[in-house]
């Protein structure tokens, strides 16, 4: 029997065939199941890959090691030998529990992602998103390269003179060469203060550009305060003086926090930065370059290798604002071998 099909007429006054009143709606659900799965393959696939480039071991490698897995106790009613009403065996139960706790991760990443999306003030290079890879929270803390920022020295009108400086950086895109003094394509100015082995490369972490967009009340882009690398996820309080990061095919070891000059006030139009700088601890650090290479935007940052002495960049700026620190707090500062030869001689100086 022909089925009947429902006609319309469009403009042109010719009738055209729509589908079918009747569907099959059981083979459209299984359809749109299959596509659905295939999906989430892809999903699960793509945080596979993500896990074992971080050494996160999944719930399933954790129960192989012995670990308790909590979310097993969302399956625990079908972990049944066998039952017959809805025919799940154990080998089942097994898939069903561990399809809802990758499910579960899969959602803590997407998560994730959208937390750091909206503290950033524009993760990426020329404002674009952050790539969906880089994620931090309860899988791991997001550390990677925001911009690559260089310039050589230029005039800079400070009153009624005129100052040579490095401070304007520019981001560029692409690989840049690290090299034992400096990043190819930058400079510093007055050697006397800037540059140098202990101060070859200058990060700054990209987090603390929405506090500085509200207190100046201005629009800032990568390199604003004069960084080579504009970095996520490298906290003062969380990395030490001595610390080997890799970035790229480059290592660098951290060697001091930063003390800002008054090229900074001037760039900035603002007199008081100096000092709010200092007073908020955002200074950000110095990194000497233990072995050359070549790095750029989007790079993962790897911790490679702790100082034992646990010294933070934010620690080591307190102790230098504290205007009679106490013996025992120096003597850690010296007992650290990677910290700065200028800031050597200053804690030296004070206990002469």
């Amino acid at each position: 029997m022909r089925r009947r099909c429902r006609q319309n007429i469009d403009r042109s006054g010719i009738r055209v065939r729509m589908r079918p009143l009747h569907v099959n709606h059981a083979l459209v659900f299984r359809n749109f199941k299959l596509r659905e799965m295939r999906v989430n393959q892809r999903r699960f696939a793509l945080l596979d890959v993500y896990m074992k480039q971080r050494g996160i071991k999944s719930r399933q490698q954790q129960r192989h090691d012995g670990a308790a897995c909590s979310h097993l106790s969302h399956g625990r009613i079908l972990m049944k030998p066998h039952d017959e009403v809805n025919g799940w065996s154990l080998k089942s139960s097994l898939r069903i529990c561990q399809e809802r706790e990758r499910r579960l991760i899969w959602r803590q990443v997407c998560e994730t992602v959208r937390i750091h999306a909206r503290s950033a003030v524009s993760i990426s290079l020329n404002s674009r998103p952050l790539p969906e890879d880089c994620v931090g929270g309860t899988v791991e803390e997001m550390k990677t390269v925001i911009s690559v920022n260089v310039g050589l020295p230029r005039e800079l009108q400070i009153e009624d003179q005129s100052v040579l400086t490095g401070i304007f950086k520019t981001p560029v895109s692409g690989l840049v060469r690290v090299r034992a003094l400096n990043l190819d394509g930058d400079r510093q100015a007055d050697l006397t203060v800037h540059g140098g082995a202990d101060k070859a490369v200058y990060l700054y972490p990209s987090e603390h550009y929405a506090f500085w967009q509200q207190v100046l009340d201005q629009q800032l882009g990568w390199g604003a305060f004069g960084e080579n690398l504009t970095v996520a996820g490298l906290a003062e309080e969380a990395f030490s003086i001595g610390d080997h990061l890799g970035i790229g095919t480059a290592v660098l070891q951290v060697t001091q926090p930063r003390l800002p000059c008054f090229k900074l006030a001037a760039k900035l139009r603002r007199d008081d930065i100096i000092e709010r700088f200092l007073g908020s601890r955002k200074t950000g650090f110095y990194a000497r370059v233990l072995k050359e290479g070549a790095l750029q935007a989007g790079d993962p940052i790897s911790l490679l290798q702790e100082e034992p002495q646990h010294l933070t960049i934010h620690e080591l700026t307190g102790l230098y604002l504290t205007k009679q620190p106490s013996r025992s707090q120096i003597d850690r500062a010296l007992s650290v071998d990677a910290l700065a030869a200028s800031w050597r001689e200053h804690f030296s100086r004070l206990l002469a």
